[in-house]
């Protein structure tokens, strides 16, 4: 007996639902499971449609956009991933109606640009949280004093250290924050718009640095020290009562008052014809450019040649032996440090700064802090490898900026077309990272 049309569509979103899941290039993106197994325990909760049954291709549209970017050079993970969930959304929607914003915002928690937004910004986030913690501190500890990401109390010195950080929670507090508004509003009925889905996101941001900065407080105040059980202790104790309680609260007014008409009729309606061809061939051609990306041969992605004359010149002058590390990356030695300079590739991309690249080499950062040398803002940081510690210094430059913000140099690279570089100098003491940057800073590369 031959499959009816409406088996053949039910196999063929079955078919581009396993190359979703299983596409090679989303391979090398480390999930965050705990995230992803929430995510998918709330998502039933959060899916409900539109009560006049309008159904819609948007998401598919904006799935073959993205999927086509990807395809002709546009190749972040974060764009393979967010196509396959619009073409994931865009299935539901081309059955059974509009979605609420809800399953887009969770499926967006967990995509790769969210945690390398969290990753690059948490840096400085942690040490504006620091230098809080540490002024409320200073009301009830005479002997306090902070530098960078350390708070020293007395000859007691805590590390706010991102593996220990509260800001590691703030997807989980995300997601879940999320979950309880969808249970709110399925039990209210109702569902809401965009904007005030965004407003409860940004009240979920506040709560969790509010939960961060109490943590650290507490933690200092009570000598509670890393790897005990107070420790720990508090940390869950600060995000359940000034996250996950008021959140449970919040969420239940925030379906009352911004909650809209809520609907779960699921009786299908045939779309019209343009509708039915449309979605079709959107289905085709998603699977199409799914197949071609899977039966691609795996390409390391090179980094153009970027121009180091400048930085050639400088080394020349400093006596500097000069190589081309992996990744176009310049590398200049000598017997006292070892010099990276980095171009970063676009105002989109990530940067392998020393919180990326040096623990990719098995590397521990601590005592993070900004540090101003020479008149100049730098970051500087300790590296540890079992016995091997090493001190590391960079900001990032190009021609009349020299800067530690990622916003700053973004902006440069956008707004001005700019070619920006990440510079690295790391040694054996941190008397010698100074020299080396003030040697730096003195040879006049920027």
């Amino acid at each position: 007996m031959k499959p009816n049309k409406k088996q053949l569509q039910y196999i063929f979103l079955a078919v581009g639902l396993c190359l979703s899941l299983t596409s090679r290039p989303l391979w090398g993106y480390a999930f965050q499971w705990l995230n992803v197994a929430l995510v998918a325990a709330f998502l039933p909760f959060a899916i409900s449609f539109s009560s006049n049954q309008e159904r819609s291709n948007r998401y598919g549209w904006w799935a073959l956009g993205l999927l086509t970017a990807y395809v002709f050079g546009f190749q972040l993970a974060t764009v393979l991933f967010v196509a396959v969930c619009f073409f994931l959304l865009f299935i539901l929607e081309s059955k059974l109606g509009k979605l609420s914003p809800l399953p887009l915002v969770l499926l967006l928690l967990v995509s790769p640009f969210t945690a390398y937004l969290l990753k690059i910004f948490s840096f400085d986030l942690r040490l504006q949280l620091t230098q809080i913690a540490g002024f409320f501190l200073g009301f009830v500890e005479k002997d306090i004093r902070v530098e960078g990401n350390l708070i020293y109390l007395g000859k007691t010195l805590f590390a706010v250290d991102e593996a220990c950080s509260g800001l590691n929670m703030l997807i989980t507090a995300y997601i879940v924050g999320t979950g309880l508004l969808a249970f709110q509003l399925r039990e209210a009925k109702k569902s809401i718009s965009w904007l005030p889905m965004g407003g409860y996101l940004v009240v979920i941001g506040v709560l969790v640095l509010i939960s961060n900065l109490c943590r650290i407080v507490s933690i200092v105040f009570l000598r509670a020290m890393p790897e005990t059980l107070s420790h720990e202790l508090l940390g869950i104790f600060s995000l359940v009562l000034w996250v996950f309680i008021p959140l449970y609260f919040i969420s239940g007014f925030w379906a009352t008052l911004f909650g809209g008409k809520e609907f779960f009729s699921f009786k299908l309606r045939f779309p019209p014809l343009f509708s039915a061809y449309a979605k079709n061939m959107l289905m085709g051609s998603f699977f199409v450019g799914l197949i071609y990306l899977n039966f691609q041969p795996a390409v390391l992605e090179e980094n153009p040649q970027a121009d180091f004359s400048g930085y050639e010149k400088v080394a020349k002058k400093a006596s500097l032996n000069c190589s081309m590390a992996a990744g176009g990356t310049l590398k200049m030695t000598s017997p006292q440090a070892i010099i990276y300079a980095k171009p970063c590739l676009g105002f989109y991309r990530s940067e392998h700064n020393p919180t990326i690249c040096w623990r990719g080499s098995g590397y521990a950062l601590s005592q993070e802090q900004k540090k101003e040398v020479g008149g100049k803002e730098i970051f500087i940081a300790e590296l540890q490898k079992n016995e091997d510690v090493l001190y590391t210094a960079w900001w990032y430059e190009s021609d009349g900026l020299q800067t530690t913000s990622q916003w700053e140099w973004r902006k440069q690279m956008l707004q001005h077309g700019d070619k920006i570089f990440l510079i690295n100098i790391t040694c054996e003491s941190p008397e010698q990272v100074q020299k080396e940057v003030l040697k730096w800073f003195g040879n006049g590369v920027i």
